[in-house]
């Protein structure tokens, strides 16, 4: 499943918001208790203009046990959030994780 969720997380970053029926079709697809949901949901938020729940999925992605890859997608998200609403003390937190 890990491949098909690249290759969907791809077509959303190509096409943005008109990928949207992809981005719901993975929500339903995976598991609650992996971080490609929350990355999901993540974006959903995001586009929703939501950009504190965004972060707190990100956040709860990250508690998962993680590939390298996710791990570094949900980190870079987790700081355009905390940037995004200037919350620059933690940014600063986490870029010397």
């Amino acid at each position: 499943m890990n491949e098909k969720n690249r290759e969907i997380f791809e077509i959303i970053s190509d096409y943005g918001s008109f990928a949207k029926p992809f981005l719901n079709l993975m929500i339903l697809r995976t598991k609650k208790n992996n971080g490609w949901y929350h990355l999901f949901k993540s974006l959903e938020f995001s586009w929703k203009n939501e950009k504190r729940k965004a972060l707190e999925e990100v956040e709860k992605g990250l508690i998962y046990k993680n590939t390298k890859t996710l791990k570094y997608l949900l980190l870079a998200k987790e700081l355009y959030y905390l940037a995004y609403l200037r919350d620059y003390v933690n940014v600063k937190k986490n870029i010397y994780f």
